[in-house]
């Protein structure tokens, strides 16, 4: 509710995307609750795209929205997810945590999943991989996982 009542409440919007990551992570997936929070959190991701607290929130929410689902990693895909998660890591190269989330959340994006392999590499995500492994190399958490989402490319 909230995410769609106040939309430029940037406090709300972020708050609203970490109780949903929280919500579904390690639960079974409910597939209402992850059809309607993907378009959701990925609008909040555009909205917000400058406010780091909401990208590493709503990635952190895809990630878990995402993760071992494919119809989710069909409807992210489809909602330009991988181009909102590729916008985080281009605005927000300085930040490690939304680093760290953004990786995650592109990595669960694309395992297993041969159609979004292909839009995310196109989409530039490779380099920004690379980037994040160059630019945060004392950083056990960015190295973690930029080597795992590239591990779901091969």
């Amino acid at each position: 509710v909230s995410l769609r009542q106040h939309p430029r409440s940037v406090c709300l919007q972020c708050q609203a995307a970490a109780a949903l990551g929280r919500l579904v992570a390690g639960e079974s997936q409910n597939q209402r609750l992850a059809k309607d929070g993907i378009s959701f959190i990925i609008a909040t991701m555009s909205r917000h795209a400058d406010n780091e607290d909401v990208q590493e929130h709503a990635c952190q929410a895809l990630t878990h929205l995402v993760a071992h689902n494919k119809p989710g990693q069909d409807l992210a895909q489809k909602a330009c997810g991988i181009e909102a998660v590729t916008s985080a890591l281009k605005r927000h190269a300085l930040c490690e945590r939304v680093q760290v989330q953004a990786l995650s959340a592109i990595g669960k994006i694309v395992e297993e999943h041969p159609t979004n392999k292909v839009a995310a590499a196109r989409s530039g995500v490779l380099t920004l991989i690379i980037h994040a492994l160059r630019g945060y190399p004392e950083s056990v958490a960015v190295q973690e996982q930029a080597s795992q989402s590239l591990g779901h490319f091969v």
